[in-house]
């Protein structure tokens, strides 16, 4: 639902938005969860680690709105699942969001090469994606990414943080997914 970007964005930032350069991850110098290669590609020329560490929230809004939350259809689902394909874009284990949605539901998603958005049969997959038992396809998700995560060669040194991500966002998710999007504080808080 595209009226929780900005709550879904909120809560990611949460998770990723302390800049940082840890040679054990292959990510690089990051800040605000966005990473020197992923700044690069946004700007369309090389950047700096200062590049990097000189993002600003406005700009990070933008890259994240365009090359996650629409990249991966987060505006077209259901509260809840728009949460949990966010932060999966943004933080990956491994496998496409949309790859591992299909497999959990069987739906077949209107995506092509490089994540371009094409019309086609959306809504007739979206009335397929509303028949599905949302708190199974979240905790389903959940589990896949939890197992990706510890097929990951930097699960010994960023593991544990790894594995409370997955369960944050899941609670997280299904708050949202059983309050309908709408503002109800979370009273398990807001980052585990």
């Amino acid at each position: 639902m595209e009226q929780n970007f900005k709550r879904c964005l909120d809560f990611t930032l949460a998770l990723e938005g302390h800049p940082t350069d840890d040679a054990r991850d292959p990510g690089g110098p990051t800040a605000l969860g966005i990473t020197q290669a992923t700044l690069s590609t946004w700007r369309g020329h090389a950047v700096t680690r200062e590049d990097v560490f000189a993002l600003t929230k406005a700009e990070a809004m933008e890259i994240y709105h365009a090359s996650y939350w629409l990249a991966t259809w987060c505006d077209a689902m259901p509260a809840g699942l728009d949460m949990l394909m966010f932060d999966m874009a943004v933080n990956p284990p491994g496998a496409p969001p949309l790859r591992l949605l299909a497999a959990q539901t069987g739906i077949v998603l209107p995506w092509r090469a490089r994540g371009h958005r094409q019309p086609g049969s959306w809504s007739a997959q979206l009335a397929f994606l509303a028949g599905q038992c949302m708190p199974g396809v979240i905790v389903g998700l959940c589990e896949q990414r939890a197992t990706l995560y510890r097929s990951r060669p930097g699960f010994p040194a960023y593991g544990r943080g790894w594995l409370n991500r997955v369960e944050a966002v899941q609670r997280r998710s299904m708050h949202i997914w059983v309050t309908n999007g709408t503002a109800i504080p979370d009273p398990a808080g807001s980052v585990a």
